[in-house]
């Protein structure tokens, strides 16, 4: 009786890992069959609040948010989605202001992507410790309460809020961006006096 139970329980398992196969290929064929080049190009624009208003970002910022094509380390992809962080450099001087810029790319099919902003960063992890949750129940890529414009996919989009840091000693501190199972690449950042 025990070897026939494990049997059927081994023939469970099998079963259930054929599916999980099945759903990764569903997931694979549900993305758009684009070169990053053809799409990632197009430019929305990158956004911040000021002084409470909304004003376009320095151009600082914009010229490390427009570097997405060729920036290396993006984040891996995941159901045909993935989320990047970037700065201008990896080396600050103690006190100097570091700013991240966010970028979410979509490709799967009959997508939107929500790019009005700049919208609320959470899932920020700073040497490992999360600077600010995801609220319960939220689609933080589709939000309920969301009246702007979107864009069919493929898109990208860079209306996040632009957080900042600065640190009062020298070493190593690590940024990544997480939502739920989604991982953005970890920037590795040098403080040095």
């Amino acid at each position: 009786m025990n070897i026939f139970v494990s049997l059927c329980f081994l023939l469970f398992l099998s079963g259930c890992a054929n599916i999980s196969n099945q759903k990764k290929k569903q997931s694979d064929m549900d993305c758009l069959q684009v070169t990053d080049s053809e799409y990632q190009k197009r430019w929305p624009g990158l956004f911040e609040k000021r002084n409470g208003e909304i004003v376009a970002a320095s151009q600082e910022d914009i010229d490390v948010a427009q570097g997405y094509p060729e920036w290396e380390e993006k984040g891996p992809w995941e159901a045909c989605r993935r989320i990047t962080i970037m700065c201008a450099k990896r080396q600050y001087k103690i006190e100097e202001e570091i700013r991240i810029i966010h970028v979410f790319d979509n490709i799967a099919k009959n997508g939107q992507v929500y790019v009005m902003g700049p919208k609320k960063v959470y899932g920020e992890y700073l040497d490992d410790k999360i600077i600010h949750a995801l609220p319960k129940g939220e689609n933080y890529f589709e939000p309920a309460n969301y009246n702007g414009i979107t864009l069919p996919t493929p898109a990208l989009d860079y209306n996040y809020e632009i957080t900042t840091y600065q640190f009062k000693k020298p070493g190593i501190h690590t940024i990544y961006w997480q939502i739920e199972t989604l991982k953005s690449n970890v920037l590795s950042l040098e403080i040095v006096p």
